[in-house]
């Protein structure tokens, strides 16, 4: 009985090696880095009786950010993650993050068209609590030229 689920889980195991040999040669993976500035700023409103008194509170997300984002793409279909976090300088060498929006998405694309799915949620990482957030569900029709490698 022992000798007979052994055989079962080495086939099992073969067949999966060989699937993801198989599908291995045909998924594409990248990674992207990206590091710069950019100069964002959200402002937080607030009940009507704190904007009469001229008080806007806004959230300065600082210019300095770095970016990472990995993915797969395999017969038109991608999946993603990404984050991107917004930093302020500390000292002249130290940079302290204070922002972070993290994606996850799903997209399919048929020549000039691309469907699919992202969810986005921002979390603030300093002493100031901040959320945003949205899912995207959306269609893409490329109306002239050739599409881009990643539209």
């Amino acid at each position: 009985m022992k000798n007979n689920i052994c055989w079962k889980i080495i086939i099992i195991s073969l067949l999966l090696l060989f699937t993801s040999i198989v599908f291995s040669q045909n998924i594409k993976t990248y990674g992207v880095f990206e590091t710069g500035y950019e100069n964002r700023r959200t402002i937080i409103y607030q009940p009507d009786s704190l904007m009469y008194l001229g008080i806007l509170p806004s959230y300065d997300l600082k210019p300095f950010f770095g970016y990472l984002k990995f993915g797969a793409e395999w017969r038109g279909i991608e999946v993603y993650t990404s984050n991107k976090t917004y930093f302020c300088k500390d000292t002249e060498i130290y940079f302290n993050p204070l922002f972070s929006e993290f994606r996850i998405g799903l997209k399919y694309r048929y020549k000039n068209i691309s469907g699919g799915y992202e969810h986005m949620c921002g979390h603030s990482i300093s002493g100031k609590q901040f959320f945003e957030g949205y899912d995207n569900i959306f269609i893409r029709v490329v109306i002239f030229g050739k599409p881009p490698e990643k539209f």
